[in-house]
Order: structure tokens, then C-alpha cells, then sequence
């Protein structure tokens, strides 16, 4: 009776064990991953034997060549005529057009240098009468707005405008405010006058009347003439220059 327990346990084990032999074990016979080093290819041409610098210098200046002769050949040439006797081939040669241009007016006018390059300012004759009223501007490529200011702005040293001396001066009913990036500010009623540079002039020219600004607006100039484009000016108008330029001066 006691035996049989011992029995069973022997041939259970017995069992277990063939079944653990009997398990599939990997192959000795199975090719192993090689570990092969990694050379660049300029590597193992500089280490050759007849390497040389100057001649891949010479190959990089052929190629260059040979890619500007080829660029050359299927780029298209259009040409531009000036009136009826010049033209120039775009983009390489503009010479004969900027030579051949004749400008009917021209003016001086010296600007003065703030001593450190940041600010350049010069005189513009605002209104018809005679002499006009010439008033200080800066000159700023960073803003499009006309901006002249009159005594009624406390913080603009002068000369200012006085729109009575002009038979030509216009007021709106419209104020606008000019911000510059240091912070500064001007405002006024926007108005249109006879604005001239030297001997060249545009009328009905729209400005800013300024008759309030801020600490650091002025000085040593008065007022700010724009040179930038129409899309940033504050009042919407066409810089002067561009005035001045669809006159055909």
C-alpha cells in the first residue's frame, strides 16, 4: 500500500525528465553576424599614394565651369527696351539702360549726419508762398508718413509750419497718431500742401499737421519725411517720393 505513492512519484519524474531531453536546442552550425568596420571612401583617397590637392582642385574648378557653361546655354535672355534705341539683356547687363536714362529735373539739398550714422536730417520747403516755409526733417527709411509739425507742438524745436502763410494748405477733419519703434509718438490732423525739395515739388502732398508728440521725437530735427513704402504709412497717403516720381521727375 505505501509503495505505490513512491511509485507514481518516481515515474512522474521519470517523465518529466524525458520530456526536458527531448526539447529542441539551437544548432552550433548557425552563421554569426560579422562585425565589419566602417572607411570612408575620401578617407581611403586621401591615404592612396597618388592623391593629390591641387588636382582635386582642378576637378572642383572644371566642374564649376563646365555647370556655368551649361547654365548659360539654356538660360533664356530677355530683352528690355528703353524708348526706341537701347535695350539690355536681363539680368546680366542693365548699364545701357541706367546710362541712357535722362532725368528731367533734378535738386540738392545736404543733409547733415548726427555723428553716429543713426539719424540724417535736412531742410523741405512746405506751402505756395514765396519764399516757402522750410522746415527741418529727418530723414527715415524705416516709415513712410509725411509728419510736419506747427508751434502748437511744444516738443518740436522748430522752424514749425505756420498753415496760414499758405494759400495752398488743406485741413481734414481726420487725427492720426504716428508710432515709431523706440516708442516715440506724433500726432495730428491730417492735411495736403505743396511739399518741395530744392526744385522739385509735389502738390497736394498729404501730411500729419503735428501739434502733440512725445519726449524723443524731435531734435535736432522738427519734422519726419518717410522714405519707405505707401503699404506702412499711417495715413494711407503716397510718400512724397513716390509722388515725385509718378510726375516722371
Amino acid at each position: 500500500m505505501l509503495q505505490t505513492p513512491l511509485l507514481s512519484a518516481t515515474a512522474y519524474l521519470a517523465i518529466l525528465a524525458s520530456l526536458v531531453s527531448s526539447s529542441p536546442v539551437a544548432p552550433n552550425n548557425l552563421p554569426k553576424a560579422r562585425i565589419v568596420s566602417f572607411q570612408s571612401n575620401h578617407a581611403v583617397a586621401r591615404n592612396s599614394e597618388d592623391f593629390s590637392y591641387s588636382k582635386l582642385v582642378e576637378r572642383d574648378f572644371n566642374r564649376i565651369q563646365r555647370f556655368k557653361e551649361r547654365t548659360q546655354e539654356w538660360m533664356p535672355t530677355k530683352t528690355v527696351k528703353q524708348g526706341r534705341s537701347v535695350s539690355a539683356a536681363e539680368p546680366f547687363d542693365i548699364g545701357p539702360l541706367r546710362r541712357s536714362r535722362k532725368r528731367k529735373t533734378w535738386a540738392q539739398d545736404p543733409l547733415l549726419n548726427n555723428g553716429h550714422d543713426t539719424l540724417y536730417y535736412g531742410n523741405l520747403t512746405v506751402g505756395s508762398s514765396e519764399p516757402g516755409q522750410q522746415i527741418t526733417m529727418n530723414f527715415d527709411t524705416g516709415s513712410s508718413d509725411l509728419l510736419v509739425p506747427t508751434q502748437n507742438c511744444t516738443r518740436c524745436p522748430g522752424p514749425w509750419f505756420n498753415p496760414f502763410g499758405s494759400t495752398t494748405f488743406v485741413k481734414s477733419k481726420k487725427r492720426r497718431t504716428k508710432w515709431y519703434g523706440d516708442g516715440s509718438f506724433a500726432s495730428g490732423y491730417i492735411s495736403t500742401d505743396t511739399v518741395s525739395l530744392g526744385s522739385l515739388s509735389v502738390p497736394n502732398q498729404t501730411f500729419i499737421l503735428v501739434d502733440e508728440a512725445s519726449p524723443g521725437f524731435a531734435g535736432p530735427n522738427t519734422g519726419v519725411i518717410g522714405l519707405a513704402f505707401q503699404p506702412i504709412a499711417t495715413t494711407a497717403a503716397k510718400p512724397w517720393f513716390i509722388g515725385l516720381a509718378d510726375q516722371g521727375a
